[in-house]
């Protein structure tokens, strides 16, 4: 018997995007995040904190495609890797320990640029959770084998966590990535090293907001934060 490969995964697109394939990929990545999102909901209601937690890693995980997808919209270069880094999992769940710090009461620009960029750990640990809240694993303990059982995890509290974060990174955007929001987008950012690089973050938002693009609060809360930033920085 010979198994083909599933339909959806049979011929991965790689190339360049347009400003009309960016939002429809980026609505369908939210649309499923929320989806994944009810679902560790429905988990942790019935006391399946392992499985919740993984759930809810992996609605950050497909939240994070928006990021990715954004990225891809930019660049002339680097589209193969940029398409192969979306398909990674680690590399598109970084942005969860924003949440987790503002939690921490962390405010200072640098600590968070530590805990936040691709390369720190944090995305890592955040894989790695979801791996031991899915499946069993042998483990080293005083140089002995010890199994380990996702069931050990029970503590509701720990999975209520990780479902708020999740919440917050589905939902916090607030922004509708219509081809005209990408457009103002496009005209604010560049790709750099496989990196989103802004040329005027307060006019980015000014302009989102002035294109009815992004709710008045959340605007507000954005722009609030951006000038203390700058304030902080002398700028």
């Amino acid at each position: 018997m010979i198994f083909g490969t599933p339909l959806p995964l049979k011929d991965q697109y790689n190339g360049k995007i347009t400003l009309e394939d960016a939002s429809e990929g980026i609505a369908l990545a939210i649309d499923n995040a929320k989806l994944l999102l009810k679902d560790a909901r429905v988990l942790f209601a019935n006391q399946s904190y392992p499985r919740a937690i993984a759930l809810s890693i992996l609605a950050i995980e497909e939240a994070g495609k928006v990021y990715m997808i954004k990225n891809l919209l930019l660049s002339t270069q680097r589209i193969h890797s940029l398409w192969k880094e979306l398909r990674n999992h680690k590399s598109k769940n970084f942005h969860w320990v924003f949440p987790m710090l503002k939690r921490m009461g962390i405010t200072d620009a640098e600590v968070i640029l530590s805990f936040t960029n691709k390369s720190s750990d944090s995305a890592v640990f955040l894989d790695q959770l979801k791996q031991i809240c899915f499946y069993t694993e042998a483990v080293k303990v005083n140089g002995k084998c010890n199994w380990w059982h996702p069931s050990v995890i029970t503590d509701r509290t720990t999975a209520e966590v990780y479902l708020d974060i999740a919440n917050e990174v589905v939902f916090d955007d607030g922004i509708l990535w219509t081809v005209e929001a990408l457009a103002v987008f496009k005209s604010f950012a560049s790709s750099e090293d496989g990196e989103v690089l802004y040329s005027n973050m307060l006019g980015y938002y000014q302009a989102l907001f002035n294109g009815g693009h992004i709710g008045e609060d959340r605007f507000k809360r954005i722009y609030a934060n951006l000038i203390s930033l700058n304030t902080k920085d002398g700028i």
